[in-house]
């Protein structure tokens, strides 16, 4: 039987019979990658978090595998590199799926991105992420 409860840290854990399985909240991910300035930090961190064989759904376009996961989140920082990721409110986890609202603008400022992503985990990794973006605004 499969119990699930957060911590102190706001981390999910899960526990099962063979093992406590911790489980890392969807907004450290985001965090972590997104938000990393640092290439080499941020390379460790989608490390960590992502399979080799990901596959993250954008509205226009499949990213597939790691090596173009770090590529494509570079791309995104170089885009707005003053702009930061914000979750919108609690991940929330079921078994093997994830899901965030997250908002995207310049820091102290109003986002001009809104969606939510909601990722499949195998053995604690994500091996898929599907992105939505849900609203654009324009920015102040």
């Amino acid at each position: 039987m499969t119990g699930v409860r957060r911590v102190a840290s706001g981390a999910v854990v899960t526990d099962t019979a063979q093992h406590d399985h911790h489980v890392r909240t969807s907004s450290t991910f985001l965090l972590d990658v997104f938000d990393e300035p640092d290439p080499a930090r941020r390379a460790a961190a989608i490390a960590e978090t992502y399979t080799d064989d990901v596959v993250w759904h954008e509205s226009d376009r499949p990213v597939r595998r790691r090596e173009d996961f770090e590529c494509r989140a570079e791309e995104l920082r170089a885009e707005n590199p003053d702009w930061v990721f914000r979750p919108a409110g609690p991940a929330s986890e079921l078994d093997d799926i994830g899901h965030l609202g997250f908002h995207y603008g310049p820091v102290d400022q109003p986002p001009v991105v809104s969606g939510m992503d909601i990722a499949r985990t195998k053995d604690g990794v994500i091996i898929e992420l599907y992105t939505i973006v849900t609203e654009i605004r324009q920015p102040s």
